[in-house]
């Protein structure tokens, strides 16, 4: 079908806006209250910020909603908790996901962010390169569909595998146990997808980072922004790592002195057993986790042990 965004007219392919009507559908009801997540992945340069930005467009025409686009997971989910019925584009959170300062800090706001996102409605889209880093759960039970761009040795952009989500865990199972990337054999289908971001973006009234009506040249300014946070680390955010790693040991210490039970210790003060007997043997300044993210089959929620996220999952049902 054709979408005008602006002065600006463009295809978008007819199979993956019946996808995404699907997935508006799903966010637009009243009752229940869910959400949505897309994935793109494909690999630097492949299109993936382009195709979140014409499904954005898209759903936008669809739902009248606005469009934020955010590269740091933490001002993400701020913004998530505030807001509802908002479209979202988390785009490359690898980027403070796999920073090695933040790490742990990071990921758990990911999973916070994941798990706060049904009663808020939000329509989200994720881009990243490799699936495979990022957490089964949110892979094969979050996401909804994958958009997975590539190219001929970095020509002929805009072509895409769509995998449907009852393919995801397929997916994902041939990645970890054979490292196969299944794209082209799961696919539901195949498109293309023009180039279009630079003549839409501003049109669009996109808010990168908090930046409102922001432009390209804003999107291209906080990206190398985002890129360059990459493993920074102040002096202070030091000192605050070793008097955490200092607190952290002495909690260990305190129940020891008190002949008082580790695993009790644990369950009273919200944390994992494990990450008290990490506590009591590292000694690095390194942060550890005040929980363990887990999934379970038999009740279909995802937890962080000792902390109260919970998250009850829903089936998505999407014609053949």
């Amino acid at each position: 079908m054709n979408l005008k965004v602006g002065e600006t007219e463009f295809n978008v392919d007819d199979s993956l806006t019946k996808k995404l009507d699907l997935m508006c559908d799903r966010v637009i009801k009243p009752n229940p209250k869910l959400d949505a997540f897309l994935a793109n992945s494909g690999y630097e340069g492949e299109g993936k910020t382009n195709a979140s930005i014409i499904e954005a467009a898209y759903v936008k025409s669809k739902t009248n909603r606005p469009i934020s686009l955010f590269f740091k997971t933490s001002t993400c989910l701020s913004f998530a908790q505030i807001t509802e019925q908002q479209i979202i584009i988390l785009d490359e959170p690898s980027f403070d996901l796999l920073s090695t300062d933040h790490s742990t800090q990071n990921a758990k706001d990911f999973l916070r962010l994941v798990s706060t996102m049904r009663k808020k409605r939000h329509f989200v889209i994720l881009n990243f390169a490799k699936f495979w880093k990022f957490p089964e759960w949110l892979i094969v039970d979050r996401c909804l569909g994958m958009v997975h761009l590539y190219s001929k040795q970095g020509t002929d952009l805009g072509k895409f595998y769509y995998i449907r989500k009852k393919n995801l865990e397929e997916l994902w199972n041939a990645y970890h146990k054979n490292h196969k990337r299944l794209y082209g054999k799961l696919k539901s289908f195949r498109g293309r997808l023009p180039y279009t971001m630079e003549d839409i973006f501003k049109d669009l009234d996109i808010n990168v980072e908090g930046i409102p009506h922001a432009s390209f040249d804003d999107y291209e300014r906080e990206k190398d922004r985002a890129i360059a946070s990459i493993g920074s680390k102040s002096k202070k955010e030091d000192k605050n790592l070793i008097k955490l790693r200092e607190l952290q040991y002495k909690v260990t210490q305190l129940a020891k002195v008190n002949n008082l039970d580790m695993e009790r210790t644990a369950n009273v003060i919200g944390v994992s057993s494990r990450s008290m007997r990490l506590w009591a043997k590292s000694n690095t300044i390194e942060a550890f986790p005040l929980g363990n993210d887990a999934f379970s089959e038999e009740t279909g929620q995802h937890t962080i042990t000792g902390s109260n996220v919970k998250e009850n999952d829903d089936t998505f049902k999407e014609d053949d």
